[in-house]
């Protein structure tokens, strides 16, 4: 079956959104994984389990991809305020990770901090700069 689809903005933004939340998800499972092996962080003492992972990695691309449709496509702005939005966004996710103590112990409480903060910026960062260079390149998707 050959299917006729006409690309449209909107389309490829959620498409970029959607490969940047599946690369994203990558990247913080890796680092997730390392992360845990080299600080011995216990998987009981952290709300940042597999499945907050790829949930909250996903739903935050797509989101990130539905902002640059609306930044760049419909108030026909540059997309470098989209991703100078998005580093400032992750700015203040890092500033809130290292004001936000999950426990007592300053040792978990600073582990968990060093887990989050990079989570916040891979995904940060991804969304950023992969949205925009997706949405650019024309045979990333759609032949």
């Amino acid at each position: 079956m050959n299917y006729e689809y006409s690309e449209t903005p909107l389309s490829r933004s959620v498409l970029a959104g959607l490969a940047t939340g599946i690369t994203a998800t990558v990247l913080n499972l890796i680092y997730n994984f390392i992360f845990r092996g080299i600080t011995k962080l216990s998987l009981e003492m952290s709300v940042i389990n597999v499945s907050t992972i790829i949930f909250a990695t996903v739903i935050l691309c797509l989101i990130g991809g539905l902002v640059y449709y609306f930044i760049v496509v419909n108030l026909r702005k540059n997309s470098n305020i989209f991703i100078g939005l998005f580093i400032v966004l992750t700015v203040i996710g890092v500033v809130l990770g290292l004001n936000y103590h999950i426990s007592n112990d300053q040792q978990i409480s600073a582990q968990f901090d060093g887990l989050y903060i990079g989570m916040v910026i891979i995904t940060g960062v991804c969304t950023a700069f992969f949205i925009p260079w997706l949405t650019r390149h024309k045979n990333v998707f759609f032949n």
